[in-house]
Protein backbone atom coordinates (compact mmCIF):
# COMPACT_ATOMS: atom_id res chain seq x y z
CA UNK A 1 0.00 0.00 0.00
CA UNK A 2 1.31 3.31 -1.06
CA UNK A 3 2.52 5.21 1.93
CA UNK A 4 0.54 8.28 0.84
CA UNK A 5 -2.86 6.38 1.32
CA UNK A 6 -1.69 5.13 4.97
CA UNK A 7 -1.08 9.18 6.06
CA UNK A 8 -4.21 10.65 4.24
CA UNK A 9 -6.39 7.20 6.11
CA UNK A 10 -4.30 7.62 9.55
CA UNK A 11 -5.45 11.85 9.37
CA UNK A 12 -8.90 11.66 8.78
CA UNK A 13 -8.97 8.91 11.72
CA UNK A 14 -7.04 11.45 13.47
CA UNK A 15 -9.56 14.28 12.35
CA UNK A 16 -12.91 12.67 13.31
CA UNK A 17 -11.43 12.18 16.97
CA UNK A 18 -9.59 15.90 17.53
CA UNK A 19 -12.81 17.57 15.45
CA UNK A 20 -11.00 20.39 14.37
CA UNK A 21 -8.07 20.71 12.01
CA UNK A 22 -6.10 23.00 13.86
CA UNK A 23 -5.92 20.33 17.06
CA UNK A 24 -5.32 17.70 13.82
CA UNK A 25 -1.98 19.10 12.56
CA UNK A 26 -0.64 20.64 16.24
CA UNK A 27 -1.00 16.39 17.01
CA UNK A 28 0.00 15.02 13.91
CA UNK A 29 3.09 17.08 14.21
CA UNK A 30 3.90 16.70 17.53
CA UNK A 31 3.41 12.83 17.56
CA UNK A 32 5.88 12.82 14.79
CA UNK A 33 8.15 14.73 16.29
CA UNK A 34 8.08 12.53 19.82
CA UNK A 35 5.99 15.27 21.82
CA UNK A 36 3.31 15.00 23.86
CA UNK A 37 1.05 18.16 23.96
CA UNK A 38 -1.67 17.00 24.69
CA UNK A 39 -3.39 20.25 26.60
CA UNK A 40 -1.66 22.99 24.08
CA UNK A 41 -3.01 20.97 21.15
CA UNK A 42 -6.65 21.11 22.42
CA UNK A 43 -6.07 24.96 22.77
CA UNK A 44 -5.43 25.25 19.21
CA UNK A 45 -9.05 24.17 18.81
CA UNK A 46 -10.69 28.23 18.39
CA UNK A 47 -7.96 28.39 15.65
CA UNK A 48 -10.25 26.36 13.59
CA UNK A 49 -12.12 27.81 10.67
CA UNK A 50 -9.82 30.43 10.20
CA UNK A 51 -9.51 32.07 13.88
CA UNK A 52 -13.03 31.09 15.36
CA UNK A 53 -14.65 30.18 12.40
CA UNK A 54 -13.73 34.06 10.83
CA UNK A 55 -12.46 32.10 7.58
CA UNK A 56 -9.03 33.82 8.31
CA UNK A 57 -5.58 31.86 8.26
CA UNK A 58 -6.11 28.31 8.11
CA UNK A 59 -6.42 25.91 11.35
CA UNK A 60 -4.33 23.43 9.87
CA UNK A 61 -1.61 26.24 9.59
CA UNK A 62 -2.15 27.21 13.04
CA UNK A 63 -1.62 23.82 14.81
CA UNK A 64 1.23 23.08 12.57
CA UNK A 65 3.02 26.29 12.92
CA UNK A 66 2.20 25.52 17.15
CA UNK A 67 3.78 22.30 16.75
CA UNK A 68 6.96 23.02 15.11
CA UNK A 69 7.50 26.33 17.23
CA UNK A 70 7.38 23.35 20.38
CA UNK A 71 9.89 22.02 18.72
CA UNK A 72 11.90 24.52 17.54
CA UNK A 73 12.06 25.34 21.53
CA UNK A 74 13.00 21.46 22.22
CA UNK A 75 16.03 21.17 20.12
CA UNK A 76 17.76 24.54 21.09
CA UNK A 77 19.27 25.62 24.24
CA UNK A 78 19.19 28.75 22.89
CA UNK A 79 15.98 30.86 23.27
CA UNK A 80 16.73 33.16 20.58
CA UNK A 81 17.55 30.21 18.42
CA UNK A 82 14.63 28.79 19.08
CA UNK A 83 12.47 31.48 18.52
CA UNK A 84 14.21 32.06 14.74
CA UNK A 85 13.62 28.12 14.05
CA UNK A 86 10.44 28.60 14.69
CA UNK A 87 9.72 31.00 12.35
CA UNK A 88 12.14 30.33 10.02
CA UNK A 89 10.07 26.69 9.89
CA UNK A 90 6.66 28.72 10.21
CA UNK A 91 7.08 30.78 6.88
CA UNK A 92 8.60 27.43 4.52
CA UNK A 93 4.84 25.75 5.85
CA UNK A 94 3.44 29.46 5.26
CA UNK A 95 5.12 29.23 1.48
CA UNK A 96 4.34 25.35 0.90
CA UNK A 97 0.48 25.57 1.98
CA UNK A 98 0.37 28.78 -0.09
CA UNK A 99 1.74 27.15 -2.84
CA UNK A 100 -0.91 23.88 -3.03
CA UNK A 101 -3.67 25.74 -1.71
CA UNK A 102 -3.31 29.07 -3.61
CA UNK A 103 -4.36 30.84 -0.65
CA UNK A 104 -3.73 30.54 3.28
CA UNK A 105 -7.49 31.58 4.58
CA UNK A 106 -10.44 29.12 5.70
CA UNK A 107 -13.20 31.08 3.66
CA UNK A 108 -10.77 30.55 -0.01
CA UNK A 109 -10.41 26.94 1.02
CA UNK A 110 -13.95 26.37 2.18
CA UNK A 111 -15.91 28.14 -0.29
CA UNK A 112 -17.76 29.27 2.86
CA UNK A 113 -19.10 32.43 4.80
CA UNK A 114 -19.20 31.30 8.51
CA UNK A 115 -20.62 34.71 9.61
CA UNK A 116 -24.02 33.06 8.37
CA UNK A 117 -25.94 30.17 9.77
CA UNK A 118 -26.01 28.65 6.87
CA UNK A 119 -22.49 28.74 5.91
CA UNK A 120 -21.39 27.57 8.98
CA UNK A 121 -23.56 24.49 9.13
CA UNK A 122 -22.22 23.77 5.79
CA UNK A 123 -18.71 23.98 7.23
CA UNK A 124 -20.00 21.77 9.80
CA UNK A 125 -21.60 18.83 7.78
CA UNK A 126 -18.40 19.29 5.12
CA UNK A 127 -15.58 20.38 6.45
CA UNK A 128 -12.32 21.36 3.73
CA UNK A 129 -10.67 17.96 5.38
CA UNK A 130 -13.28 16.01 4.47
CA UNK A 131 -13.52 13.05 6.83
Amino acid sequence: MNSAKIVNNDSKTVFREKGTCSHTFAYLLNREFGNNKAPEERATDPMAGGLMQKGHQCGMLWGASLAVGAEAYKRSQNKDEAIRLAITATQKLLESFSKRTNTINCRDITHTNMDSFFGLTKYMIKPCFKA
